[in-house]
């Protein structure tokens, strides 16, 4: 089961490391429990616990969809919140994700589920560059990073349509950071459609000037994972034209 022998807390600890690394798709459960019996023997009763909590939630999520109504959905939403809670105590990127799906899995709390999706896929690829992992800049988030950008952006869109964001003054922002993991997710098209749609309202120029000083180029964003983006949107690649179509637009009306 576990390969090679391992004979040292060590050998225990990285091979818990790894399993809970590698704890997505199909493989999630099997490496969770994994996880938590190295963890186990290396003495790591936190780190144990964390693996535990998410593997708690990954079976969860595998439920009927049916559970989460009535009496048993309040209970299984207080269980959801503790879990997240625990997750959230580890202080660490690789249980941040799983914090997020598990509060996403409420229903509730989108925005701030947002910021944890975008924090988490931030924290990925910056350690990603620190590294070494590629030495040519800009460089690209990779598939993992992009699927968390994407359903960071998907849910900051989602909050900036709600009626409270417009009473809260909010709804700039929020679609701000929308269009920002869009294009850090390289969903060109539907950053595109926020600003033809009018979800990401342009009013005056201090709105545009928002938006443009996402898609400029700037020494500061070489290791941001926009970096990409404002390379394509400078050299006017192919890709952002539809982006480029729409800022213009957006110009104009202003």
């Amino acid at each position: 089961m576990f390969g090679a022998a391992l004979n040292t807390v060590e050998d225990w600890r990285n091979r818990g490391e790894y399993y809970l690394r590698n704890a997505e798709g199909e493989r999630q459960i099997t490496c969770l429990r994994l996880a938590a019996k190295c963890f186990d023997k290396a003495g790591e009763p936190k780190r144990r616990d964390y693996a535990l909590a998410s593997l708690e939630f990954a079976e969860i999520d595998e439920q009927d969809p049916a559970k989460l109504r009535g009496k048993n959905g309040m209970e299984l939403k207080q269980k959801l919140y503790e879990i997240t809670e625990q997750l959230l105590e580890a202080r660490d990127v690789g249980f941040l994700n799983k914090a997020a799906l598990c509060l996403l899995k409420t229903g509730e709390q989108e925005e701030y589920t947002a910021q944890l999706f975008e924090l988490y896929a931030r924290l990925c690829y910056t350690q990603r560059i620190s590294d070494g992992q590629g030495n040519v800049l800009p460089l690209a988030p990779s598939r993992h990073e992009k699927k968390y950008f994407s359903y960071a952006a998907k849910l900051f869109s989602k909050c900036s349509q709600e009626d409270g964001a417009e009473a809260r003054g909010v709804k700039l922002d929020l679609a701000l950071s929308s269009f920002r993991n869009f294009v850090c997710a390289g969903i060109y098209d539907a950053a595109a459609e926020l600003i033809d749609s009018g979800a990401l309202p342009i009013h005056d120029n201090s709105s545009f000037q928002a938006l443009y000083q996402i898609c400029i180029a700037s020494s500061h964003t070489l290791m941001d994972p926009t970096a990409t983006f404002r390379k394509d949107f400078k050299q006017r690649a192919l890709e952002v034209q539809g982006i480029i179509t729409a800022v213009k637009k957006a110009a104009s009306r202003i």
